[in-house]
């Protein structure tokens, strides 16, 4: 029995290991590092739908919403604490959808998706009046990105009545 040529095929062997080894982590890395993206977008799409359904509940929320972009300071003090509730919720969506994608968890798409929403509500009227009372009570890297996205031309998004038509003020009936 020849030692060395024995010797030479266990290290062969090991390297082989080693290197199977190696390529099993990395598939192993890849799948987490996937499960942990679908993970975190469908969190920010289960915070999207829980905000949906909670205003959607309630008829005064509504209400609210839809008076909120026409001017946050002709609100009731009562619809300015429901304002602060739904805005303030949004915002925690784009807190993390921004947090998310700097630690590139979050595909730029979706995060995108949470700016323009919020870009388009806070660059209404009422919004930007929401902003000026409550973003001291916002996160500093939130408020420093609304304060960059509010400082954005705001001729390049559309009125909030267009993206969102079921926002506008409920029509009353005019005829006598």
């Amino acid at each position: 029995m020849n030692w060395d040529a024995l010797s030479a095929a266990a290290e062969w062997g090991g390297t082989l290991a080693v290197v199977v080894s190696l390529l099993y982590v990395a598939m192993q890395v890849r799948q987490n590092s996937n499960f942990s993206r679908a993970a975190t977008q469908q969190t920010l799409v289960n915070q999207s739908l829980a905000i949906s359904r909670w205003v959607s509940e309630d008829p005064a929320r509504i209400a609210v919403l839809r008076k909120v972009a026409n001017g946050f300071d002709d609100l009731t003090p009562d619809e300015q604490y429901v304002a602060y509730a739904i805005l303030s919720s949004w915002l925690a969506g784009l807190e993390n959808a921004l947090y998310f994608k700097e630690a590139g968890i979050c595909h730029d798409a979706v995060y995108e998706m949470q700016e323009r929403i919020t870009l388009i509500i806070l660059g209404t009227r009422g919004g930007r009046e929401f902003w000026r009372h409550g973003r001291h009570l916002m996160g500093a890297d939130l408020g420093r990105k609304i304060d960059e996205l509010l400082a954005r031309d705001p001729a390049t998004l559309p009125p909030l009545a267009a993206v969102m038509p079921w926002l506008a003020e409920a029509r009353r009936d005019t005829a006598a």
